[in-house]
């Protein structure tokens, strides 16, 4: 298990290695807080740049911005509502309210904190898996995945406390927005609206989310005056509120160990990736959570945000490195990387090629720990933008939202998008309708579609798959019991 080892650790004392490494953490983070970007985007560009390195030095550029990017996107996120990846989905809840409480420093330390050792975590784990990392992949299958998705789903019921039904009626409309296009497993396209060329593939997740988070935020920024917070309540926090944010983390152990072991877990369901982790950790969290302002500027909702979708990323690595299967966009590039650099990917890369398994292991790491602690360094002054006035910001914003959009496939159609979704986004919110089961539903729709039918072609019809495999049984009886446990704990109050 550990041969390799050394040879992955004396490439890591080179200067020049460690300068890539600096680099591609860099990069991700760029990346991060480019609303529409992200680090697959990131890495996909970067690879080409990889021809003139040697593998190792390579494979340390690609895995260092793989870790950095999902912390980048919490800044945005955090700082003017636009989650920088959909890994952050539902970082802004309460980040971006603490901004608006005027501690910005403090949500951007907690963030900082919680991604490092979230990844720490994921990274750990992906070390201590190896040995059966095989065996817990193939576990999962569709009939497992749509359970797991299914209790992503059902949790909602917390999402908006004082009215399930609400929630649950928000993330529907959720999930039929993310089932427009064309059917994957039967052909049907549907909810075209006349369209035959743009829709086909559905609604893109990227300029949908920037539209629903950025733009309905400009909307309604710009109907206010003044800026997102006041310069003298950020000014008398200073470092007090990056230390304090930072020693804040450790105070919620049951909620990160909770948000790092959900992270890990969907990181080893192959494809299903940090959006899902991170809403499904916020949600699980909201259930066990007795913080009146969980949603509304909570600093243990933002653990599990943030904890979460950076553990994924080591969970992600464990199929990938195991026997071949991606775990997500981002270790499919990675994949590409490596086969680039002529290493065989699949189950003889451990048995041949140990050294770049525990290469992948330290980039991670790095890419994690540097990002986060770039992260610390400038938090005091990262912690002031949203004190500029709103006449200067929202131009800015506005651009970004669109270049967000239009970057990632340079396609205008998505610029519309994202203005339909910003409108959409805007009235919601003003109606008093919670986004959160909304960006749940869109986000898990699609999974949850393509696991369903896949289980039921293997089973020719038979609902009966999803109960047969202990692992997807024990998932349904636990979306079963999050789904009674609201209902019982307010008839217990009632009667108390």
């Amino acid at each position: 298990m550990f041969e390799g080892m050394a040879t992955a650790i004396l490439a890591l004392s080179q200067p020049h290695v460690i300068g890539i490494i600096i680099l591609g953490t860099i990069i991700g983070l760029v990346a991060g807080v480019l609303p529409g970007l992200g680090n697959v985007q990131a890495m996909a560009v970067a690879l080409p740049f990889t021809f003139g390195m040697d593998r190792i030095t390579a494979i340390y550029f690609l895995s260092s911005i793989a870790s950095s990017a999902t912390f980048g996107g919490s800044i945005t996120a955090i700082l003017i509502n636009i989650p920088g990846t959909p890994a952050n989905a539902t970082t802004v809840f309460d980040g971006y309210a603490m901004t608006k409480r005027g501690e910005a420093d403090r949500a951007l330390a907690i963030s900082a904190t919680a991604s490092a050792l979230g990844g720490l975590v994921g990274v750990a784990v992906l070390v201590g898996a190896i040995p059966i990392a095989q065996w817990m992949t193939l576990q999962f299958g569709p009939p497992e995945t749509f359970m797991l998705v299914l209790l992503g789903l059902v949790t909602i019921a917390y999402a908006v406390q004082g009215n399930i039904v609400l929630g649950l009626v928000t993330a529907g409309v959720g999930m039929l927005i993310s089932l427009i296009g064309n059917s994957p497993v039967t052909g049907v396209y549907r909810f075209s609206l006349g369209s035959k060329q743009y829709l086909w593939d559905g609604i893109q997740q990227v300029p949908f989310l920037i539209g629903v988070f950025g733009l309905s935020e400009v909307i309604r920024c710009g109907m206010q005056r003044g800026a997102v917070a006041q310069v003298g309540e950020i000014a008398r926090t200073k470092l007090s509120g990056i230390l304090r944010g930072a020693v804040e983390t450790f105070r919620y152990p049951y909620t990160f160990v909770q948000s790092t072991i959900v992270g890990v877990i969907v990181g080893i369901a192959p494809g299903v990736g940090g959006s899902v982790s991170n809403v499904l950790a916020y949600a699980l969290a909201a259930q066990t959570s007795k913080d009146p302002m969980y949603g509304k500027g909570s600093a243990e909702g933002l653990v599990a945000a943030e904890s979460s979708n950076n553990a994924t990323i080591g969970g992600d690595a464990i199929p990938t490195l195991a026997f071949g299967i991606p775990g997500s966009a981002a270790m499919a590039v990675l994949m590409g990387g490596l086969t680039l650099h002529g290493v065989a990917v699949g189950p003889w890369l451990m048995k041949e090629h140990m050294e770049i398994v525990w290469v992948v292991v330290f980039g991670l790491t790095a890419g994690n720990v540097l990002s986060s602690v770039f992260g610390l360094l400038v938090t005091r002054w990262m912690a002031r933008l949203p004190t500029v006035p709103m006449g200067l910001v929202l131009p800015i914003v506005v651009m970004l939202v669109f270049v967000g959009a239009f970057a990632v496939r340079e396609n205008f159609w998505d610029i519309g998008v994202t203005v339909c979704s910003g409108v959409l986004g805007y009235f919601l919110i003003r109606y008093g309708f919670s986004p959160l089961p909304f960006i749940i539903g869109f986000l898990l729709g699609d999974s949850a579609e393509l696991a369903f039918l896949q289980s039921l072609h293997i089973s020719q019809g038979s609902p009966l798959i999803f109960l047969n495999h202990p692992l997807s049984l024990g998932l349904f009886l636990a979306s079963v019991a999050v789904g009674i446990y609201p209902v019982l704990r307010s008839r217990v109050i009632k009667e108390a």
